[in-house]
């Protein structure tokens, strides 16, 4: 299947990632002619550039979907390579064409989208952008656990669409959790477990640089969701791509890495609506079995 697709919004389809979200920043430049970036608008600057970033690149280089080139006899064979424990939406466009070519790769899975005699071409020559999930996902009404074990209450420090990083797609249905480093996070849902990353040790949000930069883990629901579970401790995230797990099932420990002002846990349910990363509004049934809508400051009771 074929589709009208400009060169610069398929270098923005992405795997998703921790993240896989946008922040409001603000860009300026100081006297010594220094910029910086910053989640406040500082009150003593006039010239202030609002920024939206969202994150470039995967998250690992295990998790990537690879363009890979072969020589099969006097042909040359290009081939997308899908690691993930999830499908994959992925749009390619060949040199010499208008339109980008729309398929839609099983999880774990190699797929052949080119043959060609042409000898010099290479990867770098085809553009291509993927993301996680079957473009005909229907979200269903299932109730989340509480993301979080322990023995006291926390607090939701950002509800859905707050202004500081949940005002955009994917990711205006998430909640922040704000809680101690080295709180135990469970499952919220069923699931298989399709991408960590555990490799960060900083946090700041005075740099770009700070936003990918962040822990995490994915689990893929039945009904092709898949929850993210972001900014989680340096070598302490426990389940590995693959594994199953089942709801209140220890998943790992929040941390305070990449883009954050401080410790917490992001919690969001993305999923793939027609082509677009989204997220899914949700509720969340308490240890007590009280059933509520997440809002900022509300207090959760932890996971049994």
């Amino acid at each position: 299947m074929k589709d009208r697709f400009l060169p610069r919004l398929l270098a923005a389809l992405l795997i998703l990632s921790a993240q896989n979200a946008w922040a409001q920043i603000y860009k300026y430049q100081d006297e010594q002619g220094r910029w910086h970036f910053s989640d406040k608008k500082p009150k003593d600057q006039t010239a202030v550039e609002n920024v939206s970033i969202k994150t470039s690149k995967p998250r690992s280089e295990t998790s990537k979907v690879r363009l890979i080139r072969q020589e099969r006899d006097d042909q040359v064979v290009f081939a997308l390579k899908n690691p993930l424990f999830a499908p994959v939406q992925c749009y390619y466009l060949v040199p010499g064409n208008e339109d980008a070519t729309q398929i839609l790769i099983e999880q774990t899975s190699v797929i052949d989208i080119l043959v060609t005699k042409d000898q010099w071409l290479r990867p770098k020559d085809i553009e291509f952008g993927c993301l996680i999930g079957a473009p005909d996902t229907v979200p269903d009404e299932q109730v989340y656990a509480v993301p979080f074990k322990g023995y006291k209450s926390l607090r939701i420090s950002q509800g859905f669409g707050g202004k500081f990083s949940h005002s955009h797609e994917p990711q205006y249905y998430a909640i922040d959790i704000a809680m101690p480093v080295g709180t135990p996070i469970s499952a919220a849902r069923s699931g298989i477990v399709i991408d960590i990353q555990d490799t960060y040790a900083h946090s700041g949000v005075s740099s770009a640089f700070f936003y990918d930069k962040a822990n995490y883990a994915m689990v893929l629901h039945g009904d092709g969701t898949y929850a993210m579970y972001g900014h989680l401790l340096i070598g302490k995230v426990l389940v590995k791509p693959g594994d199953s797990v089942e709801t209140g099932q220890l998943l790992g420990y929040s941390g305070n890495t990449g883009f954050s002002t401080g410790p917490h846990l992001h919690f969001v349910i993305q999923y793939n609506k027609q082509g677009k990363p989204a997220s899914k509004r949700f509720k969340l049934k308490q240890a007590d079995g009280t059933i509520i809508n997440p809002k900022t400051d509300i207090w959760l009771l932890p996971a049994d």
